[in-house]
């Protein structure tokens, strides 16, 4: 026998590509769990999940976009590992696509498995092209094969570096996330006690709350108190060192949460801590009634210090009133229809304390409107003393405004 006929057949048709796709389908045919349990990842151990309106739109254990990644909110994550800034290895892990897969194929082939799987078809295929293409040439046969493998070659190196490329940009798009929440004040920067640069969320408190309302009512001029005549609020309770607060008009419930705030700086003064209701506040539409409930439920949640000392109440302020014993209110906020305050005022005038303090919000832009007969009432009337301390509209500091503080003397 000639050599030639010695030689083994030509069984390097498509080398490499066979392999692959009975791999691939093999893969495909797991399941998650076992695909992670094969590759060492356990995707869960280091995300936990967002979704907006749960810590959503505002609310939530934790309140950023659906789909944003969250490096564990310690030091380490559940497998024991510190998470340092530097750590290239650890940050691509947190960065894969595993939390929150696009499609299907990303599912089922997370991103280090793609990797691995385009990298082995480049190899697989490298080699079957160099094969296929020196027999052709040594046998005089036709290129057939070595194209395939050459098409193969070309179109595994695609996906590769696509893949490559995609995962870099999603990691330069969560790092500028985890700068913008580390600029707005979700996002904390430490040290630890190994000495490494540490980044995790804040957890959702009163201050985070406040936080994310602020933004809210910025982003969409929400009609909250505002920062500027919140503070200006926040300093009337700690001068007074009310001991009941009823609040008309809570809407989403910052100020109510503004003045929580101011009580729990002055038990921090005083070193007392009680535990039953300081604040009432009383929403009349079922809405915000729900939306207050919940970002007070949220704010006492992630403030031990804080629970039980809001209550909210849904119906109409003037029937509530009737609910509270006679001189048992010391500090009156008003902040719902300016056309209504006097109405109120009088009927929570049996309720209110000898001294009790009066806050009426808008005192400024609805001087000459809804507020003219309130305002008359407490600057006129020889129960009340009254002053009016400028402010600005919250969220434009170009349109005056303020608040009426009155105090009550029977």
């Amino acid at each position: 026998h000639s050599s030639r006929n010695m030689s083994p057949p030509n069984h390097h048709p498509f080398l490499g590509v066979p392999w692959i796709c009975g791999v691939s389908l093999i893969l495909l045919a797991l399941p998650p769990s076992c695909t992670s349990t094969c590759l060492n990842l356990q995707p869960k151990s280091y995300f936990h999940k967002d979704v907006g309106s749960t810590r959503r739109g505002l609310g939530g254990r934790r309140r950023i976009p659906q789909g944003l990644s969250k490096i564990p909110t310690g030091p380490q994550n559940r497998r024991g590992q510190v998470v340092r800034a530097n750590d290239d290895d650890v940050r691509e892990r947190l960065e894969s696509e595993l939390k929150d897969p696009k499609n299907f194929l990303e599912y089922f082939l997370p991103r280090p498995l793609r990797k691995w799987l385009f990298a082995a078809g480049v190899t697989s295929t490298g080699l079957g092209s160099v094969i296929s293409f020196s027999q052709a040439l040594s046998e005089h046969k036709p290129f057939d094969t070595a194209g395939v493998n050459a098409i193969g070659l070309l179109t595994f190196s695609a996906l590769l570096y696509y893949d490559t490329i995609s995962g870099q940009k999603r990691v330069e798009s969560r790092k500028k996330v985890r700068d913008r929440q580390i600029q707005m004040g979700d996002r904390e920067v430490y040290v630890d006690q190994d000495g490494a640069t540490v980044t995790r969320l804040k957890d959702v408190d009163l201050e985070w709350i406040l936080k994310r309302l602020e933004r809210w009512g910025q982003q969409d001029q929400m009609p909250f108190l505002g920062p500027k005549k919140g503070e200006i609020v926040k300093s009337l309770v700690l001068e007074h060192k009310p001991e009941k607060i009823v609040e008309v008009g809570s809407l989403a419930g910052y100020s109510t949460l503004k003045m929580a705030e101011a009580l729990l700086k002055l038990d921090q003064i005083q070193g007392t801590s009680a535990r039953e209701p300081r604040i009432i506040t009383i929403e009349k539409d079922w809405l915000w009634f729900l939306v207050t409930s919940r970002f007070v439920y949220q704010a006492a949640d992630g403030t031990p210090e804080m629970r039980g000392m809001v209550r909210v109440w849904q119906g109409d302020a003037i029937s509530k009133f009737s609910e509270f014993p006679e001189k048992s209110i010391d500090f009156l906020f008003l902040d719902a229809v300016p056309s209504e305050y006097l109405s109120y005022l009088k009927s929570a005038e049996p309720k209110l304390k000898p001294g009790a303090v009066v806050v009426a919000d808008n005192a400024g832009i609805f001087a000459e409107g809804g507020l003219r007969d309130y305002l008359d009432y407490v600057r006129t009337s020889p129960k009340f003393s009254s002053e009016y301390i400028e402010s600005t509209l919250e969220w434009r500091d170009d349109v005056p405004d303020g608040i009426e503080v009155t105090r009550y003397h029977p």
